[in-house]
């Protein structure tokens, strides 16, 4: 897992390791509560106590380091999120917040330090109401109990699997959804399965399994629909080595590797590891300004996880698991003051805005050009109801355009809104992230992806509904990203890979995104209307606004903007299939929008202000003021283009 977080090679899958912690965790957990309820000897105060010395004092120094780390490195926008998932954390609740704020423009993950979080509030949560549900059903049969649990089991898997495709946020993040991974252990735990006797069995099972894990991490990736199904291949895999270690007889190949001294040392560590790697990385990438770590940062932070893990481990979680050091009473002590410190800590962050005295106001003008959107462009995005889309353009007018396509759609609206005032049109907004303007397509392990397709249908619906008042339709979207299925160079973020509904062969993606495309606008020009293609925008591959701070904060250049050549080879897959199109219908235009912004040097500033939010999403500033006059130029009044396709 740290080595995928650090963005070493050959490691796409290794956000699994969080599979393989949470089926171990319900086998130790749910082994020592089984015993102690045998027994008569089980108290939750007793359980409690020896979860608060195992997870807190750690994870309180990591949120306290945090929140300090962030008064010097992190910007307004960021401290305010430190610090309200600082709180969040603190009450075991920060899975809920981050399924809350994970949109599409909230901070990048990798810029969040305590994301990772996330899995212990799943783990707590979970240990709140399992010893409960075990004390109830002490007095039951064995097989009611199990019935029970067999029962939760499947519930869960079922949603993980159904919520995986209708709503991955909460499918990743939630409890409920992940009950199913701590079950598999505790199956293991409550010797639901016979142990094996047979060495060639054991052995097998062993080799299989950890060709399970290390297969989910080398082959799975962020395009991987997950939880889901897919979790089950590193949760059956950890089972597997789990039992097939029970039982006696002669260890097995796979026992003797873990058993090695290196591994027994990372085992001993691994929780402080985990509490100190991601902090570690997000505040490097916070530094640099990128999510993209040079080798040798990548290299530094890892080292550095592992020796401050290694102190956690020795100097804070070895003493508060010692009760001669510290009693039950100064365990919950610490524990009720530790909590109490991190949220006086904690609210005056928020309280303050992120405290952004800290910066000079050229550095917080150049942050503020990521907030430069139009006020409606996050509600404007996502699927409407007759009626209900948001209108750009001549307010007093009669709508007879639509904006449709992706977030850069949504972007792009100041832009297009100026075009249709100036000849005293209105028109639609129809938005929806990581949704371009296609027929029949959807984007493979994109939780949104049915949404999306709901959402080309449902607008197609309007269109029709509507067609006698509409006359022009603007497609816009990230164009090159579906087309070639990379981002540009220095752009975090995974492949994107396109399908057709329909299924059939296995196209490329340019493949796709002509057939999808020819396909909508057949529908569109059908009926009459004009369709409009403006081109992509230019990719910079670094976040403007923010490195724009940064330089000012520390002084040294900006990063190089690409050139229309590179933009050019970037888009020409893209570009290609956009003009094939176009030139396939008379009532289909193209308007290329690259060579309005980079003449040759592609332009991210205006004087000192930002053109862009990010890398790729223009400002409003730059789409109003920059691109949109440049655009209004290629248009007559009747919206027909001045030049020749």
């Amino acid at each position: 897992m740290v080595l995928y977080h650090a963005g070493v090679q050959f490691f796409s899958g290794g956000y699994v390791g969080v599979d393989v912690f949470f089926v171990i965790s319900g086998f130790l957990i749910a082994g020592i509560i089984a015993r102690e309820i045998q027994s008569d000897r089980f108290s939750l105060v007793n359980f409690y106590e020896r979860r608060a010395r195992r997870i807190l004092p750690a994870l309180f120094v990591v949120i306290g380091a945090t929140l300090a780390a962030g008064w010097v490195i992190a910007w307004p926008d960021n401290y305010v999120e430190i610090g309200e998932s600082a709180l969040a954390t603190v009450f075991f609740s920060s899975n809920f917040y981050f399924w809350q704020t994970t949109d599409y423009f909230a901070t990048a993950a990798e810029y969040r330090p305590l994301l990772h979080t996330w899995s212990l509030a799943v783990e707590e949560q979970f240990y709140i109401f399992f010893p409960l549900l075990l004390i109830l059903m002490a007095k039951l049969p064995r097989s009611r109990l199990l019935a029970s649990l067999v029962a939760i089991f499947v519930i869960s898997v079922t949603m993980s699997v159904a919520w995986t495709v209708t709503a991955p946020g909460a499918a990743f993040y939630l409890a409920p959804v992940r009950a199913w991974e701590l079950l598999v252990g505790v199956f293991l735990a409550l010797s639901i399965f016979q142990s094996w006797s047979s060495s060639l069995l054991r052995e097998t099972a062993s080799i299989a399994g950890l060709a399970l894990i290390f297969g989910s991490v080398v082959a799975f990736d962020s395009t991987t629909p997950f939880p889901g199904l897919a979790a089950m291949a590193p949760c059956i895999g950890t089972a597997l080595i789990i039992q097939s270690g029970r039982g006696g007889g002669p260890p097995t190949l796979v026992f003797r590797i873990l058993s090695k001294k290196g591994l027994v040392f990372f085992g001993l560590i691994s929780y402080s590891l985990y509490l100190w790697h991601w902090p570690i990385l997000a505040f490097s990438r916070q530094w640099l300004g990128t999510t993209h770590l040079p080798g040798a940062w990548s290299l530094a932070c890892i080292i550095t996880s592992v020796i401050l893990a290694a102190i956690s481990w020795q100097f804070v979680e070895r003493p508060f698991r010692s009760k001669t050091t510290f009693s039950r009473e100064g365990v919950f002590l610490f524990s009720g003051v530790g909590a109490v410190v991190l949220v006086c800590l904690g609210v005056p962050v928020l309280a303050a805005g992120g405290m952004p005295h800290r910066f000079s106001p050229p550095v917080l003008d150049a942050l503020a050009g990521a907030q430069d959107m139009e006020e409606d462009r996050r509600g404007c995005m996502g699927p409407r109801s007759a009626g209900d889309f948001c209108v750009i353009g001549a307010k007093d007018a009669d709508a007879s355009a639509m904006l449709l396509g992706d977030s850069h759609a949504a972007a792009l609206m100041s832009a297009v809104s100026h075009v249709l005032e100036v000849r005293g049109k209105s028109g639609y907004l129809a938005s929806q992230r990581a949704c371009p303007p296609l027929l029949g397509v959807h984007r493979i392990g994109s939780g949104s992806s049915e949404e999306c397709v709901r959402f080309i249908d449902s607008t197609l619906e309007f269109i029709a509904t509507n067609r006698d008042a509409l006359q022009t339709v603007f497609l816009v979207a990230r164009w090159p990203l579906n087309a070639r299925g990379q981002r540009a160079p220095g752009e975090d973020g995974g492949d994107v890979r396109l399908a057709l509904n329909s299924g059939g062969d296995d196209l490329e993606n340019a493949q796709i995104v002509e057939q999808g495309l020819n396909a909508l606008v057949r529908r569109i020009t059908d009926m009459g209307i004009h369709v409009i293609i403006l081109g992509g925008v230019p990719e910079i591959g670094w976040e403007v606004p923010n490195t724009v701070a940064l330089v000012t904060q520390r002084g040294g250049e900006l990063p190089r903007p690409p050139t229309i050549d590179d933009i050019s080879a970037q888009h020409a897959s893209a570009d290609k299939i956009l003009r094939t199109v176009s030139q396939s219908n008379s009532l289909v235009s193209y308007v290329p929008i690259a060579e309005m912004l980079c003449t040759p040097m592609c332009q991210v500033l205006d004087g000192s202000k930002p053109l862009y939010v990010d890398d790729d999403h223009l400002s409003k500033y730059g789409a109003s003021e920059i691109l949109g006059p440049k655009l209004d130029e290629k248009f007559d009044r009747k919206l027909a283009l001045v030049v020749a396709k």
